[in-house]
């Protein structure tokens, strides 16, 4: 037996199917792994005038993780590390750099206000 996908768009809080733009909802149909509406975190929309259904392609994140090189990037986490070091005021930025995902922190210098 051959597995099938079935990908809907679909609303991350109600879980309504959508006609526009939303979460990548996936449902695979295969004996050995059943996979039933998993919601992958990423954010299409469909292909305009395209006779079927096609998605254009992941064009954001819901959420507040981010995907870096195919790894999850959680908020969290990096929150977590940032203190480890001591920067509490940051930035992270994700940025698609000729084809190589680019993760850059910005640190911002707590100013100290015993002059």
């Amino acid at each position: 037996m051959s597995s099938r996908a079935i990908v809907q768009l679909g609303d991350p809080i109600t879980d309504d199917l959508l006609h526009e733009e939303g979460d990548i909802v996936v449902t695979i149909l295969d004996r050995t792994y059943l996979l039933i509406r998993f919601g992958t975190g990423d954010v299409s929309r469909w292909v305009d005038d395209y006779e079927g259904e096609r998605i254009v392609g992941v064009i954001g994140r819901v959420g507040t993780s981010v995907k870096v090189k195919g790894m999850f990037v959680h908020e969290q986490q990096l929150k977590q590390v940032m203190a480890e070091v001591g920067c509490l005021l940051f930035q992270a930025i994700v940025t698609d750099e000729n084809g190589h995902d680019e993760l850059t922190i910005y640190i911002e210098k707590e100013l100290d206000e015993e002059k």
